[in-house]
């Protein structure tokens, strides 16, 4: 696979804690071994065999072992770019937690998933992200689908009301909400929306009651809250990254 392939797979052993970081790109883990507690955006989730999570770049967590316990997980990371826009709606409509434990038959699959993505990353023949990505739309696809059973979906009132006024605005919401540490233009997110800019800052005023040229001043915040229910820890700016 080449080198600036838009993903990467990998195993994970964890002998400690890992403290609270974030990360330039999406990544989805699936736990073979181990227990412990995944800490994302300040609410902690159990970690065991068969535990599965999509983490965003706008997601900060940290992971803490049960005493004695080392842990193995599989990572496979990914940019933004390897995402449709079908996957995102499925991904993020509202608040659904990409968390959840597999039983012990779709495990045994997931694991078989990874095995296979990281045969075709380790693979010089053609063809190989065209796998990968087939592969990984099919187990985010799962991953959203087993959510969605566990939990269900939920939208507050503003983020209904923003999808209801126009398709496209709960897209450029997601969009905001994963950006959130850039400096957006109201070009840019209009365009995630497919609307004139003017016609998307009249929107969001109208249905959020907050001024999208704000943003830059400090209000990506509650944007983020209005997008995902996302509560991130005070002084994100000084929390280690990663690149991928």
């Amino acid at each position: 696979m080449a080198l600036n392939a838009p993903f990467h797979v990998y195993r994970q052993s964890v002998a400690g804690r890992v403290d609270l970081h974030w990360h330039e790109f999406y990544e989805l883990c699936f736990v073979r071994s181990g227990r412990g507690t995944n800490v994302v955006n300040g609410e902690p989730h159990g970690l065991e065999p068969g535990s599965m999570f999509l983490l965003t770049p706008a997601d900060f967590h940290e992971i803490e072992l049960a005493p004695g316990e080392t842990m193995e997980i599989l990572n496979l990371v990914f940019l933004e770019e390897v995402l449709t826009d079908e996957l995102r709606e499925l991904l993020f409509p509202g608040i659904l937690k990409l968390q959840t434990r597999l039983d012990a038959a779709e495990a045994s699959g997931m694991q078989a998933e990874f095995d296979r993505v990281l045969a075709e990353f380790n693979d010089s023949r053609p063809g190989g992200s065209l796998m990968i990505k087939a592969t990984l739309t099919r187990m985010l696809v799962g991953l959203a689908r087993q959510c969605r059973q566990d939990r269900g979906s939920s939208d507050s009132g503003i983020r209904e009301a923003l999808r209801s006024a126009h398709p496209g605005m709960q897209k450029a919401l997601m969009y905001v909400h994963h950006h959130f540490r850039e400096a957006l233009t109201l070009e840019e997110v209009a365009r995630q929306a497919k609307l004139t800019p003017n016609y998307f800052s009249h929107t969001f005023r109208k249905l959020s009651g907050i001024s999208f040229q704000s943003l830059p001043a400090g209000a990506a915040s509650d944007v983020c809250q209005i997008a995902a229910g996302c509560k991130r820890p005070a002084g994100d700016g000084s929390m280690p990254r990663f690149r991928l």
